[in-house]
């Protein structure tokens, strides 16, 4: 019985560190890039992820922030403001909608692709 229980504790340990592992190796390839927004305006904001705590989001020329953030699950947490945020590849994000200034313009999520 003990035998069992340690076994299972062992597999449940290494299951928690590969799958953490793998979700900073995706966040990871936020790091260093900078991604334009391409839905629903095509290149209405820019995200510049500095590292993985800091962003630059820049809208027009000349309006630049650079903001703490922190990923958890399917949220990206800034300026104490929770957003939905999913990569949906190495290339590309999807992050709920940054305008709720103008909830009549609602268009759903904005997709941002990594600027090449």
């Amino acid at each position: 019985m003990k035998q069992n229980i340690l076994k299972i504790g062992i597999l449940l340990f290494v299951f928690t560190t590969l799958f953490s592992a793998c979700k900073k190796q995706k966040e990871d390839l936020l790091v260093g890039n900078t991604y334009i927004e391409t839905f629903p305006i095509k290149n209405g904001y820019a995200i510049h992820f500095i590292d993985r705590e800091r962003l630059t989001i820049t809208r027009e020329e000349d309006d630049i922030d650079t903001i703490t953030y922190k990923i958890q699950r399917k949220k990206i947490i800034w300026r104490s403001v929770q957003h939905y945020f999913r990569i949906i590849n190495r290339n590309k994000f999807e992050i709920g909608y940054l305008r709720p200034y103008i909830p009549e313009e609602y268009p759903g999520n904005m997709i941002f692709e990594k600027v090449k």
